[in-house]
């Protein structure tokens, strides 16, 4: 979309990489980038054209230019940020092993499923989308709130609220854990269906990562529904990790 090209050029900029020529890896939730048979080429396609359209900053700043762009399954970057170290060292233990990836985003959460290895290889039947993430969470956190106080909060509070689970009402901070615990557990009780639809109980993966940014949210219902998660640092950025990681020190080898 027009929005998605120009915070990604403004994104560049803020790095410091305005005129220069860049490289961009990207992501598709997994259900949209694969279709039956093989990769989604017309929308894949489209997203790579969209982000090598130009955008003309206004002021003196100028922008980034896109040499080119790499689309990838979202929810498989998580998966070789965990396998590529920041100096590109491939950790091979778990090799030949499948590896579970739940990614919680806003509007979407991707499952995927990977067996690990050099190569590594997507696993069909555990891959999906579900059309549900943090944007539900607040929505019912809005709603709670709006009920329990008679107060309309905007996005920058509504942030505050799920980081900090506190709420400023009045000029005083009010304690709203038990709201934002019950919109992540209503959430939570339509995705784990999907998931266990998906998954199973993952006994067949080595472990599952769970990234994206409602990790942190998520994380005691998904811990204690798989023991073998795995929360890796800044796991909001996860993807945006691997596929550097995997553009810089694999791809251009």
């Amino acid at each position: 979309s027009p929005m998605h090209r120009v915070l990604v050029t403004h994104a560049l900029i803020q790095a410091g990489l305005e005129g220069r020529c860049v490289h961009v890896a990207c992501g598709l939730p997994v259900q949209d980038f694969f279709v039956e048979g093989g990769r989604n080429t017309g929308l894949i396609g489209r997203k790579r054209s969209s982000l090598e359209s130009l955008v003309a900053p206004i002021g003196r700043a100028a922008a980034a230019r896109i040499g080119g762009v790499t689309v990838y399954p979202q929810a498989i970057g998580a998966y070789l940020a965990s396998v590529l170290t920041a100096d590109g060292q491939r950790d091979g233990s778990l090799d030949e092993k499948r590896v579970a990836i739940l990614d919680i985003g806003g509007n979407t959460s991707d499952i995927a499923g990977v067996i690990s290895g050099e190569s590594p290889e997507i696993i069909s039947d555990f891959t999906r989308s579900l059309r549900l993430g943090v944007f539900d969470v607040r929505v019912i956190v809005r709603r709670l709130i709006a009920h329990q106080f008679s107060a309309e909060i905007d996005d920058d509070a509504m942030d505050r609220v799920l980081r900090d689970r506190t709420l400023d009402l009045f000029g005083e901070d009010v304690p709203v854990e038990a709201l934002v615990t019950e919109a992540v557990g209503t959430v939570w009780a339509q995705m784990q269906g999907q998931i266990e639809e998906c998954l199973g109980n993952a006994a067949s993966f080595a472990r599952l990562l769970l990234v994206g940014g409602g990790a942190a949210l998520f994380a005691a219902h998904v811990k204690s529904k798989y023991r073998h998660t795995v929360i890796p640092e800044a796991p909001e950025f996860a993807n945006a990790t691997g596929f550097y990681r995997y553009r810089r020190f694999v791809a251009v080898a």
